[in-house]
């Protein structure tokens, strides 16, 4: 049953990178279209005698790649700006142009910021997965060499990293912590053991493994909460274009 389990969970990563290397897909022709527009837009703004400096620095930006989907909301502000200034000097026409421009921006931001959020949905996922697997794998260790009550533990943590686990993409927060905070207090304990007992030997790199147990449920939880802020971005994103 932890077999098909496990091969579940694979297949809904599998599903996951595939989703994401669609999106990718999509988000490369959204930028281009966005810089197909602004090559438009800019010529007609500068063959109008209008200020097309907005206009050339998304430009500049874009080309030089590897921009984030904030970053592109963010570059969305001064077409905003330019926008509302054409429109003010009655140059409807030109405004419309710019516009346009800011809507195929923003729809290749929110396309960005969805790709971003995915991708460290996945991250989080991994690193929670490999967490539990360290967990398991030390308590299995620990048990073989004698030391129950260290197995014990080691293993509770490995099952607090599975309940953290959800089945939508995402991991329980509360969950992630509480086994944060098992995992640091498993490591101490394993820390302080007495040298010279017989339970002493060995200990030591297993509280090294712990805090590396520590260490990735950390990492899962700044993902998960990247992925929580990236997607109220592109909630806030779709509420201003609809305002």
């Amino acid at each position: 049953l932890e077999g098909c389990l496990a091969s579940e969970r694979a297949s809904v990563q599998l599903k996951k990178h595939c989703a994401m290397l669609k999106a990718s897909g999509e988000a490369h022709k959204q930028l281009s279209a966005v810089l197909d527009t602004a090559d438009s837009v800019h010529v007609k703004l500068s063959a109008a005698g209008c200020d097309a400096g907005a206009v050339a620095g998304v430009k500049l930006r874009l080309c030089k790649g590897d921009v984030g989907g904030v970053e592109m909301e963010q570059l969305g502000e001064g077409l905003r700006c330019l926008h509302t200034k054409l429109r003010g000097e009655g140059r409807h026409q030109e405004a419309a142009e710019v516009h346009k421009l800011g809507q195929e921006l923003d729809a290749a931001a929110h396309g960005k910021l969805a790709l971003e959020q995915s991708a460290h949905e996945l991250e989080g996922s991994a690193q929670a997965h490999a967490a539990m697997e360290l967990g398991c794998g030390l308590a299995f260790k620990l048990g073989k060499g004698g030391h129950t009550a260290q197995s014990e533990r080691a293993e509770c943590v490995a099952q607090k990293a599975k309940k953290a686990l959800r089945g939508d993409g995402h991991v329980c927060v509360e969950g992630v912590e509480a086994a944060i905070v098992e995992a640091r207090a498993a490591a101490h304990e394993l820390e302080v053991q007495p040298k010279g007992s017989k339970h002493g030997g060995g200990v030591l790199e297993a509280a090294a493994e712990m805090e590396q147990v520590a260490c990735k449920l950390e990492g899962c939880l700044a993902s998960e909460r990247a992925s929580v802020q990236l997607k109220k971005h592109s909630a806030m994103l779709k509420a201003r274009g609809e305002a």
